[in-house]
């Protein structure tokens, strides 16, 4: 019944028990989509091109009061990468136009992650002054897009590809980057402050 036409690299559950899939498939128009089942079929959420996406979704999630939110390889009109977010009649970028462009360099975006009123996203971004190759979380609250820290790790390796949280609200990261052994590990994040989690 979804019958689609390339991978599905991501999925996520509203409070309210639909599912959502989204990754390499598009539609007829050759967008890409995030896709709704309802527990009875599948349409493209937000109706025919209503995200347009021209890029692969690499990931997608929900918040507690079910909207949605996706991020991969597509840009905005401007070319920049973004957060797009579903509000339950249309999809629109999250904090307003070139936002997150205004708060730091993302030139890849791989996951987002949404707890207790905020939306955190992760993939190859740097702070504005790029004096550092520590890799950021972004964090979106109030309206406002702000750094989430630093994870430390090697000069190269500053990639996040996913993130999940606990029931406490502990922000994890795991990725490409490595410590100063060369290992990879798992990030904890503690108020604005990122360990390894573990030691």
């Amino acid at each position: 019944s979804l019958a689609a036409n390339g991978d599905i690299q991501t999925m996520c559950t509203d409070p309210f028990g639909n599912v959502y899939a989204a990754g390499l498939f598009t539609n007829s128009s050759g967008n890409y989509y995030v896709a709704e089942y309802n527990g009875i079929s599948w349409s493209e959420l937000g109706g025919p091109n209503a995200l347009a996406a021209h890029g692969d979704i690499t990931s997608i999630c929900s918040d507690a009061t079910g909207n949605i939110y996706a991020v991969g390889n597509f840009t905005n009109a401007n070319g920049l990468r973004y957060v797009a977010k579903f509000n339950g009649g249309s999809w629109s970028e999250l904090g307003g136009a070139n936002s997150l462009s205004g708060a730091c360099i993302a030139s890849l975006l791989y996951t987002v992650n949404a707890y207790g009123g905020n939306v955190y996203v992760g993939g190859s971004i740097y702070n504005l002054s790029a004096s550092s190759d520590s890799s950021l979380v972004m964090k979106f609250n109030s309206g406002t897009w702000s750094e989430a820290g630093a994870i430390p790790c090697q000069a190269g390796t500053n990639t996040v590809t996913t993130l999940t949280h606990d029931a406490s609200g502990n922000m994890f990261a795991g990725g490409y980057f490595t410590n100063a052994g060369g290992n990879h590990f798992v990030a904890q994040l503690t108020g604005n402050t990122w360990s390894e989690l573990g030691g």
